[in-house]
């Protein structure tokens, strides 16, 4: 979410794509703040914080999540098993 956000037409800002224009993914509005103001502010933090992710039907970005992973979590030796 914090990599794959979307403005869309009605100047709100949603976690993704699948999520665009549904109540679930509305991470705020930029129609009265700039979109510096919403990503630093609290509300965001605090959405960011309720957000529950399992509840997604698709996440086409689950891939890529799980390749950040092996990056940021301590090696466990074998990631580079074929």
């Amino acid at each position: 979410m914090n990599l794959t956000t979307y403005i869309g037409a009605d100047l709100n800002v949603y976690t993704c794509c699948n999520n665009a224009y549904s109540k679930a993914g509305v991470i705020g509005s930029i129609e009265h703040q700039s979109f510096r103001d919403l990503w630093e502010g609290e509300a965001k933090k605090k959405f960011f914080s309720e957000f529950d992710q399992r509840k997604c039907e698709k996440c086409m970005f689950n891939e890529k999540n799980r390749n950040i992973l092996t990056l940021i979590e301590p090696p466990t030796g074998h990631n580079n098993f074929i």
